[in-house]
């Protein structure tokens, strides 16, 4: 066995460092090879590689790995976080000048994973390679005596082999993931497009010009408190972190990367709305918007639909005969079509659009000549001046669940009716008010009052 080579100094105190040392075979002949050694020191983020010389034909390469490995290394790949970590130990035959096609041999420690680059070494008079793909070595005779023609099979076959598992390719721009992202919407016709091109707008102002592999969760963190000192809602935060990590996994599933940063958990977001409309309110309200707002406004109030079903609604989707609305699956937000009867409301709006419709429309509610800037300034206005500021037309929806609760229509109907698919979302739009509450005590009193005196439990003695 070789002789080890001597103590350096500690990968704490120097980061790199070179070390020459020519040591004679038992046959007096000097040839000299070149052992490279990489490492990182995860505690200063500090590359070291050190370089020193042995004779290739009086070491055992494997013995000089593990000797280097024990002296203050770590030869396992699973400690980076907690010690340095030896990477690549290569014997180069250029060092020694002698440029023998029969000297390079790449030493690594039995065991220890290879850092994907391959190795090349030597069975004998024959040249063999060894490279690991997804975590596994596979080994190859390349047939030849030849260390040129082992480099270029290796090439060839790390060039074939996929990424790594757990290693990001380099230069993956941040904009490729967004664009996969806009795709999806594109390619799948979701009905939120104008909200995802918001999102990735927001996400390109802070990581564009981004590598997509170099963002970390830190990124990721640094995001979320960059969005909410700029004022953003936590809720808006949050879908954006979603479409983030989307991103990601379109990215992944595309073969453009091979893993994702770990995504914090999201932040607390304020409890639901809890806004509806009381009679007069809608009442009140209603007298202050034009015309044209005040239809859309009745139908919101006793449909309990959604405001883009309500304002894209179009002639074809209404039967006269059968007395129905019809809304079509693609328009719905659940996917699922529903059927809304006319009730003797609805009617009177329809036949008001309808007495104002001409040939060429299409849709039952339009502005009617009022400029569009008017428009959306119509409703905050009316809800400020009838004494209800900040509320919205999706109260209505609200409003609904609860009246049909209110007119004893089983829960599954009105489900049925406003297109909620699952009861915890119902839930929330059944808002239960102060009123409902004094309605629930007087009819306790009203009940205990009907009862015989003689089986009244006396508060008192």
């Amino acid at each position: 066995m070789g002789q080890r080579p001597s103590s350096r100094s500690s990968p704490s105190t120097q980061t790199s460092e070179t070390r020459d040392r020519r040591t004679p075979t038992p046959d007096g002949i000097g040839i000299n090879a070149r052992v490279d050694v990489s490492a990182t020191d995860p505690a200063r983020r500090v590359g070291r590689r050190e370089t020193f010389t042995v004779s290739r034909d009086a070491q055992d390469f494997e013995a000089l790995a593990t000797a280097i490995a024990t002296e203050k290394w770590s030869a396992d790949m699973t400690s980076l976080a907690r010690a340095p970590m030896a990477h690549v130990l290569s014997c180069d035959p250029a060092a020694s000048g002698a440029g023998r096609n029969d000297g390079g041999t790449h030493v690594q420690r039995r065991g220890a994973a290879m850092a994907g680059n391959g190795r090349i070494y030597k069975r004998g008079e024959i040249f063999f390679i060894a490279y690991s793909d997804h975590g596994r070595e596979f080994r190859e005779s390349t047939r030849s005596r030849n260390v040129e023609d082992a480099k270029r099979l290796l090439e060839q076959r790390l060039a074939a082999c996929r990424p790594i598992v757990g290693a990001l390719p380099a230069g993956v721009p941040f904009d490729d993931l967004t664009q996969r992202y806009l795709d999806e919407y594109r390619i799948r016709q979701f009905r939120t497009p104008d909200t995802a091109g918001g999102r990735v707008k927001n996400l390109r102002a802070f990581f564009g010009g981004m590598a997509a592999n170099t963002i970390t969760t830190a990124h990721v963190r640094q995001y979320q408190a960059h969005r909410r000192q700029t004022g953003a809602a936590a809720a808006t935060v949050n879908r954006e972190t979603a479409a983030l990590k989307r991103m990601f996994r379109l990215a992944i599933a595309a073969g453009r990367l091979s893993t994702m940063p770990y995504f914090p958990e999201c932040l607390p977001e304020n409890p639901p709305r809890q806004g509806f409309f009381e009679h007069a309110e809608y009442l009140s309200v209603r007298r202050h918007l034009p015309p044209p707002f005040q239809d859309v406004l009745d139908f919101a109030y006793y449909s309990g639909w959604r405001h883009r079903e309500i304002t894209e609604l179009t002639w074809d989707e209404i039967d006269e005969d059968g007395g129905v609305i019809r809304l079509h699956p693609a328009r719905s937000k659940t996917g699922r079509g529903r059927v809304l009867p006319i009730s003797p409301s609805l009617r009177t709006v329809l036949d008001r659009r309808a007495a104002l419709r001409r040939p060429e429309d299409r849709l039952v509610f339009r502005r009617d000549g009022i400029p569009r800037r008017a428009w959306i300034k119509a409703w905050p206005e009316a809800c400020r001046r009838a004494g209800v500021p900040g509320r919205r037309l999706h109260d209505c929806r609200r409003t609904a669940a609860r009246n049909l609760v209110r007119a004893g229509v089983p829960e599954r109907v009105a489900m049925m009716l406003l297109g909620h698919s699952t009861r915890s979302i119902f839930e929330r739009y059944n808002i239960v008010n102060e009123r409902d509450l004094m309605e629930a005590g007087q009819r306790l009193q009203e009940y205990i009052g009907r009862q015989p005196i003689q089986s009244r439990h006396p508060l008192s003695r």
